[in-house]
């Protein structure tokens, strides 16, 4: 069973008889709800969520580098993101980057692509020197 509001705002519980884009739209309306509702909640899963998985805040600025951003340098350089998200979090323990004030990735050739061999983590500190 689906749950909507009619037009007049009061809830419907069966959807059924409205177009498909009229129960996308109530869909999409209630998640907005349900969002403001929870807002506080749902902030606080979030940020738990990335405290338990550091290593995907890598992952995603990897990507970005690497994928997302056609101007950056990484991209028409042609260096590729080759590792996978269980992967960062071999290295993560490997390295003991949990232990460091401020872990960055570093590629030990600069000229290869982000893999599980080529990659390691370092203080930032110490990466920037390099």
């Amino acid at each position: 069973m689906i749950v909507g509001r009619d037009k007049n705002g009061r809830i419907v519980k069966n959807v059924s008889k409205f177009s498909p884009e009229e129960k996308a739209e109530r869909l999409r309306q209630l998640s907005r709800e349900t969002y403001a509702r929870n807002r506080e909640k749902v902030i606080a899963k979030v940020k738990e969520y990335k405290s338990k998985r550091p290593w995907l805040k890598t992952y995603k600025n990897i990507t970005n580098r690497c994928c997302a951003d056609k101007e950056h340098h990484y991209y028409k350089k042609g260096i590729k993101r080759l590792i996978k998200p269980d992967e960062l979090k071999t290295l993560w323990f490997r390295d003991k980057a949990y232990e460091m004030r401020c872990p960055s990735i570093d590629r030990i050739d600069s000229s290869k692509d982000y893999t599980l061999a080529n990659c390691r983590y370092l203080d930032k500190v110490y990466n920037v020197r390099e």
